[in-house]
């Protein structure tokens, strides 16, 4: 995608302190954290997702059998 470690941490960090993600300690590795949803950040995924899906229906509904899964890949 083209971000540097560093450009995605910054996102992180803002999201975390809104309050849409929270980090949680990764059993795997010591340094490195896990980035989840709160209870806030699922209700504004839900938000979107709810606004969004209509319009990805139309979209997908112009498609031809296979082309939605080749766009998808």
């Amino acid at each position: 995608m083209g971000l540097t470690r560093q450009s995605v941490q910054r996102i992180v960090d803002e999201l975390v302190d809104d309050g849409i993600f929270e980090l949680a300690d990764n059993p795997h590795h010591k340094r490195a954290k896990l980035v989840r949803l709160t209870e806030k950040g699922e209700a504004l995924f839900a938000e979107a997702t709810a606004r969004w899906l209509p319009h990805a229906e139309d979209l997908a509904s112009v498609l031809a059998p296979g082309e939605l899964a080749r766009l998808t890949e």
